[in-house]
């Protein structure tokens, strides 16, 4: 029934995550459009138990997405745009 998932774990480097309620309030998109997001891979957080942690990175590309969206931007465009921020955040 349920997929099971691989979960990422949590940064053990001292960086402090941010649970959803926190993302969902930050970034002002509801708490049901993250788990979309991270069932669909958009954005996929680590893991905490059954809690999510988003790092900063993920944070900021989530905020990027949702005023791409609020702009009208279609989700192909949002991906390809989170797709794009993973991309520049690994070369760096």
């Amino acid at each position: 029934m349920f997929k099971a998932r691989r979960s990422r774990p949590v940064a053990s480097s001292g960086e402090q995550g941010y649970n959803s309620s926190d993302v969902s309030r930050i970034c002002g998109v509801s708490l049901r459009q993250l788990q979309w997001w991270d069932e669909r891979k958009v954005v996929s957080p680590r893991q905490d138990g059954h809690k999510r942690i988003y790092m900063t990175e993920e944070v900021v590309e989530i905020s990027v997405i949702a005023e791409l969206r609020r702009k009208g931007s279609r989700c192909k465009k949002s991906a390809a745009c989170s797709d794009f921020c993973r991309r520049m955040r690994a070369s760096a």
